[in-house]
């Protein structure tokens, strides 16, 4: 990867096996996303700072848990890529954050206001 400005957030969901498909959130370098957008990307991505949702919390590598020396970066064969994509950020990498700020909506009643957890 070569910066972090040239760093995409992105979402790919990779053919592990036939029928099964996992779904990983990593960052890409731009040049990898417009090659693999073209169809011309060989070999393989490199995506970084991976994690992926297990429940209701994200699987983080390099951090403390089961991952804890894994450092991050996975390589994903080109040809095994079925979507990637483009996410706003990865914010949803840091547990705290995302619970913070997660909204759970009820069904809409005239005049009823979203719920937050907290309340």
């Amino acid at each position: 990867m070569s910066t972090d400005e040239d760093a995409v957030w992105v979402e790919v969901e990779v053919n592990k096996t036939p029928g099964m498909i996992n779904t990983y959130r990593g960052r890409i370098d731009r040049a990898s996303l417009d090659l693999w957008a073209r169809g011309e990307l060989r070999g393989s991505m490199q995506l970084s700072d991976v994690y992926w949702q297990e429940g209701e919390d994200p699987i983080l590598l390099g951090e403390p848990g089961p991952f804890v020396n894994f450092t991050g970066v996975v390589y994903i064969r080109a040809d095994a890529i079925v979507a990637l994509l483009v996410l706003r950020d990865g914010r949803e990498r840091h547990k705290d954050e995302v619970r913070d700020k997660v909204v759970r909506l009820a069904p809409r009643i005239t005049g009823s206001q979203p719920r937050r957890d907290d309340e």
